[in-house]
């Protein structure tokens, strides 16, 4: 999965939540990630508190209305543009 996440030149931090365009530090339980092939434990993550949840959906529904003000054809050229970069890191993201 990291190497996905860099071929998007997103960097992997197991502690953080992402709200908006902001990074923060999970304040929340630690969660336990295991392999569904072996059981092993692949990574230990932090969850959100629902103060954390309560600020994404905010920043969500902000977002959301920007969105929506944006135009039709703008929003699709943007669409498209993600499909293209999508189809071109196929193989890493299987």
């Amino acid at each position: 999965m990291n190497e996905a996440l860099k071929a998007f030149d997103i960097s992997a931090d197991p502690d953080a939540i992402v709200i908006g365009s902001t990074r923060s530090a999970g304040s929340g339980e630690a969660i336990i990630v295991r392999s569904p092939i072996d059981g092993k434990t692949v990574a230990t993550i932090k969850s959100a508190t629902a103060g954390d949840v309560a600020k994404a959906i905010a920043s969500a529904e902000s977002a959301f209305k920007k969105w929506r003000a944006s135009p039709a054809p703008r929003r699709g050229e943007f669409v498209r543009r993600l499909g293209e970069k999508l189809r071109q890191r196929k193989s890493q993201l299987a």
